[in-house]
């Protein structure tokens, strides 16, 4: 009986020692003094208390052995139960310290989605008026503000020819065939011719600027020497802007107005040059010369003028955009 109780003291202290390896947490219950010592110093007790009870004649061996199994067993649960507590007092820190880690990513995770959201809205915004944005990360600063600044200079440049014809426009405003054949006097005649040549020369210099456009920037595009992918970039904005001149048809109008001006000036100039003989009927709506030869020359200019108003309403029928 002394023997099988020594055995499960002995089993109960490595059961103990095997135990104390399963609290991670627990730095102390896994110290060589309570994994080792402790569990042997235990089964050393046992060992003794049971042989002193087992030789002392005046004791019950047997109630006395079980109270040694009793001792043993406290001593050696309560220091697990300890251990256990403050295992647990642990993982409730380490789960609150994760929680927090978690919410602190995701935190981060909406600040960050946040400042995205921002600077997509700041890239968005200043598109508006710069286009080269869109490029900022994938071509390095100075690089892009050179191609900004030539960008811009170009921009001038046609904003500057742009309001230039404009301006000619607005204070050369001409009347049609209709109104020439009308004229009472010949200042009349003179004051229209002006006005037609000076829109002439202004219309011709424009569409030159345009026809130029594409070869001048090109050559500045060069000049400044441009690795890839800015190089392509830059071609790419010069193109943009070429095709929206190409859908909007602006320099097969110029062109066609520098015809039909041409056209213009010179029936103008044979009305002026024949002043006193050549008569408008208003009910033929027929206008006769005593020079033959110029009135089929007028008649010529009359109709080249009125195909090539009739082709630029097509034109704009054609560029306008569908609803």
């Amino acid at each position: 009986m002394r023997i099988i109780l020594l055995l499960i003291c002995l089993l109960f202290a490595y059961g103990y020692h095997l135990i104390a390896g399963w609290y991670p947490d627990v730095s102390w219950i896994q110290g060589s003094f309570m994994s080792d010592v402790w569990p042997a110093f235990v089964a050393f007790l046992s060992v003794v208390f049971i042989l002193f009870f087992s030789l002392n004649k005046k004791s019950d061996p047997v109630l006395g052995s079980w109270g040694v199994m009793a001792l043993i067993g406290c001593m050696l649960v309560v220091p697990l139960i300890v251990a256990r507590e403050h295992q647990a007092r642990s993982d409730l820190v380490a789960s609150e310290e994760l929680k927090a880690s978690r919410e602190a990513v995701r935190l981060q995770q909406l600040r960050e989605a946040e400042r995205i959201k921002e600077e997509i809205a700041d890239r968005q915004e200043r598109g508006k008026t710069d286009r080269f944005v869109q490029y900022e990360g994938r071509i390095p600063a100075d690089i892009l503000n050179q191609m900004r600044q030539l960008d811009s200079a170009m921009m001038e440049e046609v904003k500057s020819q742009a309001d230039m014809y404009k301006q000619v426009l607005d204070a050369n405003l001409t009347l049609g065939p209709d109104a020439w054949v009308r004229f009472r006097r010949i200042d009349q005649l003179s004051l229209e011719i002006a006005k037609h040549k000076e829109l002439y020369e202004q219309t011709r210099a424009f569409s030159q600027f345009v026809e130029t456009f594409e070869d001048r920037y090109t050559r500045k595009i060069e000049g400044l020497e441009l690795q890839p992918p800015a190089d392509r970039i830059a071609i790419a904005e010069l193109e943009r802007i070429l095709q929206e001149w190409e859908r909007s048809k602006l320099y097969e109008l110029r062109r066609l107005d520098v015809k039909l001006l041409g056209s213009a000036i010179k029936a103008l100039n044979i009305l002026s040059d024949e002043w006193g003989s050549w008569i408008y009927e208003p009910r033929e709506k027929n206008i006769s010369f005593d020079n033959k030869s110029q009135e089929a020359d007028f008649g010529e200019a009359i109709l080249i003028i009125k195909a090539i108003l009739e082709e630029v309403r097509m034109i704009n029928e054609d560029a306008e955009p569908e609803d």
